[in-house]
């Protein structure tokens, strides 16, 4: 489930003289949210394979799951200081971020390591398609600060997804 900017938002603009308009800066807010919420959720489970991961590949599951999880931390804040600079509220809670986030929590309490890997590499691939859009629209809107940031997100899901399909390969 998705929730709108527009609709979660007050209607507050703090960034009025913007060269885009507000109605365009709600929208391309919208897509940062989306971004901040996915990156959010995904942190959260990231970690939770980071702490949970057993059997022969814990050593260097625990490393990359590790790194990922610091960089979507850092991420996060570089996206919600995004939706500032567009003129609106970030995120307050964890639950509008669960919500507005494509991202599902895992299933089972005791997923095998090959089934985490899985679902994190499968969870990296559907925020990318995500920010595609997101690139996109803000491309459409002549963003290029917005573009800029979602564009570098794409690339380190991309490379997420990459590096955990290919632990799949020995899981």
């Amino acid at each position: 489930m998705t929730l709108s900017v527009l609709e979660t938002r007050p209607k507050t603009d703090s960034n009025p003289d913007s060269p885009l308009g507000s109605d365009t800066r709600h929208a391309l807010a919208d897509l940062v949210l989306n971004a901040v919420s996915d990156s959010y959720v995904l942190m959260v489970k990231t970690q939770a394979v980071h702490w949970n991961v057993t059997g022969p590949l814990f050593k260097s599951l625990h490393d990359l799951t590790e790194g990922q999880y610091q960089d979507l931390f850092a991420a996060i804040d570089d996206l919600a200081e995004r939706i500032r600079a567009l003129g609106l509220k970030a995120p307050m809670t964890y639950d509008g971020m669960q919500a507005a986030s494509e991202i599902e929590p895992f299933r089972t309490e005791r997923p095998t390591a090959g089934d985490m890997i899985a679902e994190l590499a499968a969870d990296n691939d559907k925020i990318a398609k995500r920010l595609i859009l997101g690139i996109e629209a803000a491309s459409r809107e002549t963003d290029p600060a917005t573009e800029d940031i979602l564009t570098e997100r794409l690339r380190a899901h991309q490379k997420a997804s990459w590096m955990l399909r290919a632990m799949l390969e020995t899981a």
